[in-house]
């Protein structure tokens, strides 16, 4: 690849300002234009959101990314009966994905079901124009897949969903920068107070 193509991909194709992210990065961000660029597809912007901390606290702010999931849920069953047990579950609102690398990211499907069982006045869009943002590397077009298998294991503990077909009729994903507060040698989430383990992210997560 060319000098000439290279520092072309990296540059916001709106406004000219050089994207952010690390080596590692999958994912640039232009906060001038609030804009997330997924450098194999770079031709496709996703809106980039902050989202406005809960908690009240002191201690330094790190931002994780997120790909934040909309859309519509729409099952199917050959015998309609099947589909009884769900017509009084209560929806899911806009399911999290986290966008960045960890060991363990399993850990975060816990996160994911909590914010999506949360009030929706909880997540509101903030500027946090300096704030730190550790680096993406998830591809966003997984994450429609990823929202209806949520949405069936979510099914699956109110009814069993065997004979079910479930299809998830997805809006464009936002990339979403979700709060978390330094809290000794551990960080803690800005939005429901989760205290994630010691060392789950490190001080080289963001810039």
């Amino acid at each position: 690849m060319s000098r000439e193509k290279l520092l072309t991909a990296l540059t916001c194709g709106n406004c000219g300002s050089d994207l952010e992210g690390g080596g590692s990065a999958l994912v640039y961000v232009c906060r001038n234009c609030k804009r997330a660029v997924f450098m194999k597809a770079p031709d496709k912007p996703y809106a980039l959101r902050f989202l406005k901390p809960v908690l009240d606290r002191k201690s330094p702010l790190l931002y994780a990314p997120f790909w934040r999931c909309t859309g519509k849920l729409k099952l199917r069953a050959e015998d309609p009966r099947r589909l009884k047990p769900y017509a009084k579950v209560k929806p899911l609102g806009p399911l999290y994905f986290p966008a960045f690398w960890n060991m363990r990211l399993a850990y975060f499907d816990n996160l994911t079901l909590r914010y999506a069982q949360m009030d929706a006045g909880t997540f509101v869009f903030d500027d946090a124009a300096d704030s730190r943002l550790m680096d993406g590397i998830r591809d966003p077009l997984v994450i429609p897949e990823m929202a209806r298998l949520t949405w069936l294991a979510y099914l699956d503990r109110y009814s069993d969903v065997t004979g079910v077909t479930a299809d998830f009729e997805a809006q464009r994903p936002v990339y979403t920068a979700v709060p978390f507060f330094k809290d000794g040698d551990s960080f803690v989430d800005g939005l429901c107070g989760v205290r994630l383990p010691s060392g789950f992210f490190s001080e080289a997560d963001g810039r």
